[in-house]
């Protein structure tokens, strides 16, 4: 007697051998089988969301280019001085830690022209190569330091406030803890030598 198999207690069959499978194709031992299989997860459908618009470096008053032409004038000069205090220091630890703090401020000013040109289409002319003028006591000139980028630190925060443009205030945020950064590493300076 020939038995015929229903559509629907093939296709219930077929689903059983699709998830004995699964397992089967997972387990070592044989005795791994006879472990409870955790359910599958459901997959869940996400709405779509409307898409946001951002504005990325294309608003900005001119109290903002300004801020910022100020700001890479700063960035220039502070990439000359650390480039001074690398080459002149006596403390072997402290050249090493002058010398680091010039490329992270090269970056910082790169990233600061570059959205600049962005913002305003200009290109700025390369800054001037100022001399190095060492003072009698370097520790002053560390101290001058703290001071100025502790500074810089309020400014970008303050910066970062101001408008709705997406990408300047994540320029911002970066100059921000990059300057935040570069003051610890001085003030830990400091307490190391004094």
């Amino acid at each position: 007697m020939n038995s015929i198999i229903s559509p629907d207690e093939t296709a219930r069959l077929n689903t059983l051998w699709s998830n004995v499978r699964q397992r089967i194709d997972t387990v070592e031992t044989p005795a791994d089988f006879l472990i409870p299989a955790e359910p599958m997860p459901v997959p869940v459908e996400m709405p779509l969301e409307e898409p946001v618009e951002t504005t990325c470096f294309e608003s900005a008053g001119e109290g903002l280019h300004e801020h910022l032409f100020t700001a890479i004038e700063c960035e220039q000069s502070l990439v000359h001085t650390y480039t001074c205090m690398a080459s002149r220091l006596p403390n072997r630890r402290a050249t090493r830690l002058f010398a680091m703090l010039k490329t992270r401020q090269i970056m910082l000013t790169r990233r600061l022209v570059s959205a600049c040109y962005l913002l305003t289409g200009q290109r700025l002319p390369p800054s001037k190569k100022m001399p190095c003028k060492p003072s009698d006591d370097w520790l002053l000139d560390v101290r001058a330091l703290f001071f100025q980028e502790t500074k810089a630190t309020t400014q970008y925060q303050q910066a970062g406030l101001i408008g709705d443009d997406t990408c300047l205030r994540e320029l911002f945020e970066y100059a921000y803890n990059t300057k935040r950064e570069t003051a610890d590493t001085l003030r830990k300076l400091l307490e190391e030598i004094l």
